[in-house]
This record gives C-alpha cells, structure tokens and sequence, in this order.
C-alpha cells in the first residue's frame, strides 16, 4: 500500500473545504500525459547556461588597467598597476573580467539573484535596484585574489529611485544555496551628475540599492505547484505590480510540500506576480499568475498551467507586467 504523507494528507483536505479545482489546487482536467519531474542539475544546467550567455568576457593588459562601458551605459574602471601578485609585485600579462549586470526583474529571475537582503540576523527585507553586479577578474584562469578598488559608474536613469537612498550591498549563497544580499560596508557609494558611483574591491556580487519602505511583516504568501516541483528543480518569485527592480523569492517548505516566505516582508493587501520557472529540456517551463496578496490564502501552480518557451519568449513575457 502507498503511504500518503502527512501533509499532502492535509492539503487535500484543505482543497475539498475550499471547493479545489484547477484555479486553486490541481490539474483539472488531468494532464493527458504522465508528469516527469526535471531534476535538479538540468536546473542548475539552465541556470548556469542562462548566467553564462549574460556575462562579458573582457580581456586587458594588467599593467595598463581597464576601462569598459556596457550597452546599459555603465563603465567599469580598474586602475592601471593596480593588480598585484600574492608577493606584492605589479602584476603583468593579460587578466580578465567576467562581468554581468542586472537591472529589473527579468535580469534577477534568470541569473536566480533575487532582491532579498538580511539585515540582521532574523530578518530579512526587500531592496529596490539601482543595479546588481557580478565581477570576477581572472589570471592565468584562476580567479585573482585583489584588493584593488574597482570603480562602477552608472546611470541614475536606469532606475526611477532617489540617488540619495541608495546602499552598497554584497551577494551570497548560504548553506542552502539560497541568495541574499547583505550591507556592503568596505566600498565607497555616492551619486554625481546623474550617476551612482561606487568603488568596491574583491569579485563576487555587488550590488547598489535601497530598503524597500513599502514593505510590511506579517504577509505569508504560499505556493502549491504540481506534485514533483520542489526547489531543486523549480523557483517560485514574487514581482509587484509597477515595480520593475524588485524581486522576492519564495523556500521550499518540506513540511508543507509548498513554496512560502520565510521571515521576508512583503507588500500588504496589493496586486502581485507569482513567476513559476523550471526547466524543460534545456528550456524554460514556466507559468505567470496575477494575484491579490492575502494572508492564509494558498495559491497554486498546476503543472497544465505552464507553458515551455526560449529564453526570449520568456523574457517578453516579464517585460509585459504592469
């Protein structure tokens, strides 16, 4: 005999009180053919294909420094004989930045660096972006260990938020590979004549933002997807409506078998987006649903509801959000 576990024992329970159907717990009609979930390295190969077709390779002599101006208007500046060797001696031959630049929510979704910082040790918020950055300088093929000051400059215009109000912020995974962005405080931040300019050392993630001042505690927000989904082979964001640089990202409860916030604050009572991703056959699957944000509410993603589409299909499709 199957044993059904407990929570699942639960969650139909809950479905027959609610009166489930296909807008609120399952597929309904049935999916014709038999569900195959991804597994979880075809979505880190997704993944990491997606972040890798994101990313400028820049090649330049070490002794004569870099200046490099992306197709957003961002420059990139590292100083000539500014690169050293682990003895301290200037280093020569050529080094190369791999960098990424990401700027609204379809950038977040595809490279999986949500705008979530923790701010303390048990709470976590929403930052707004006025821009996240990936920079890693390699030598010989090794990434270079540095303490050199790289200078980013970039276009207030990118964003429609006060210069004022902006932070610097560092990315992480922690033990769970879930990201977080956390107070960035060995860098240098200020905004002149219409641009943000930082000046940050070390590669990893950087990132310029502020505090979301719209975001409330006490909103749980709670996913069901199809069977099978979990958060090795799926992610669950939440993007809010008129707000193109911010982007939560929902855990994977085992307990529960649903996608949920953790501590994060959210928008109260407001208008939001569930973005549903996953991968299909070295594509994404994926399913865009319109909400109202309610505490207790269970909204669902039905494996029927997704839809399978290229890189760029899916991206038109985040670009059309209100």
């Amino acid at each position: 005999m199957k044993t059904v576990p407990l929570p699942r024992i639960c969650l139909f329970l809950l479905c027959i009180i609610w009166s489930c159907g296909k807008d609120t717990c399952c597929d309904d009609p049935p999916t014709p053919e038999a569900f195959t979930a991804p597994s979880a390295q075809e979505f880190t190969d997704l993944l990491e294909s997606t972040r890798d077709s994101l990313a400028v390779n820049i090649s330049f002599p070490a002794t004569e420094g870099l200046e490099y101006i992306s197709r957003n208007g961002t420059t990139i500046t590292i100083p000539s004989d500014c690169l050293i060797t682990p003895e301290g001696n200037p280093l020569e031959g050529e080094v190369t930045l791999k960098f990424i630049e990401l700027y609204d929510i379809g950038d977040m979704l595809f490279t999986a660096k949500p705008s979530i910082a923790r701010v303390s040790a048990n709470l976590r918020t929403l930052i707004a972006g006025g821009g996240f950055f990936y920079l890693n300088l390699e030598y010989n093929g090794q990434s270079l260990r540095n303490s050199c000051e790289i200078r980013i400059q970039v276009p207030v215009s990118l964003t429609s938020d006060t210069p004022e109000d902006m932070l610097l912020w560092t990315g992480a995974e922690n033990e769970e590979n879930h990201f977080s962005w956390f107070p960035y405080t060995e860098g240098e931040l200020f905004n002149e004549n219409d641009y943000y300019i930082a000046y940050v050392s070390g590669n990893g993630w950087k990132g310029i933002a502020h505090t979301d001042t719209d975001a409330v505690s006490g909103i749980t927000i709670n996913v069901l997807a199809t069977e099978g989904y979990n958060e090795q082979n799926a992610s669950v964001y939440v993007a809010f409506e008129g707000r193109k640089h911010t982007l939560a990202q929902l855990y994977f409860d085992e307990e529960t078998s649903m996608f949920r916030t953790p501590e994060h604050q959210y928008f109260s009572d407001t208008d939001m987006h569930l973005l549903f991703v996953s991968p299909d056959n070295g594509q994404w699957r994926y399913a865009i649903k319109n909400v109202k944000a309610q505490t207790g509410k269970i909204y669902t993603v039905a494996h029927s509801e997704t839809t399978r589409a290229n890189r760029s299909a899916l991206w038109s499709a985040i670009q059309q959000l209100p």
